[in-house]
């Protein structure tokens, strides 16, 4: 999983990308916000945007674990040694 993934608010206002790992990676702010807007709107925007991204972070992170666990069996995921679900 190498893709980033863009949260946003206020109609694209304000836009925060996260790297494959979580990690915040770009910010970007269109300069009408600092025309318009006051400080605590803007703050409310970057926590908007930053949820947005990470809500979309945690989807993708699942949808891999379901694709890397759904071909395995009970068994299968065990430690060595024990053997519960097999026969």
């Amino acid at each position: 999983m190498k893709e980033k993934f863009t949260g946003e608010s206020g109609a694209g206002l304000v836009k925060i990308t996260l790297n494959y790992f979580g990690k915040a990676d770009r910010i970007e702010i269109d300069d009408l916000i600092f025309k318009k807007t006051d400080k605590e709107l803007i703050s409310d925007l970057f926590v908007a945007a930053l949820n947005d991204a990470l809500n979309k972070f945690d989807i993708a992170v699942k949808e891999q674990m379901m694709k890397i666990y759904s071909k395995r069996s009970p068994a299968d995921l065990l430690p060595p040694g024990i053997d519960g679900f097999k026969n």
